[in-house]
């Protein structure tokens, strides 16, 4: 009997797209406002928007490798699990000032 749903196939390819589309929706929307806050100084905060976003991605696969070694699966879900709470905690110190 056919399953009435979409096949593996095509739920896979639905992944990979959006696997390959929220990063640089995430790096586009990131970079508007930081055009937006000085556009004399475009290029410089451009910049400085970009190194940071490649220092971030550098230290978050370092600590992922590290993770990894040490426990695997259940560390890495752990740290990944955390980034959200640590978030709000960031936003709200960062918006009671």
């Amino acid at each position: 009997m056919q399953h009435p749903g979409p096949d593996l196939r095509t739920e896979i390819r639905r992944v990979d797209d959006l696997d390959r589309l929220s990063p640089r929706a995430s790096g586009e929307s990131g970079r508007r406002a930081v055009n937006l806050l000085q556009p004399e100084a475009r290029g410089r905060l451009n910049g400085l928007f970009v190194g940071l976003f490649f220092l971030g991605g550098a230290a978050g696969s370092a600590v992922a490798g590290i993770a990894w070694i040490i426990g695997g699966w259940p560390i890495i879900c752990a740290i990944g699990a955390a980034f959200g709470p640590a978030a709000l905690v960031v936003d709200g110190l960062a918006t009671s000032r």
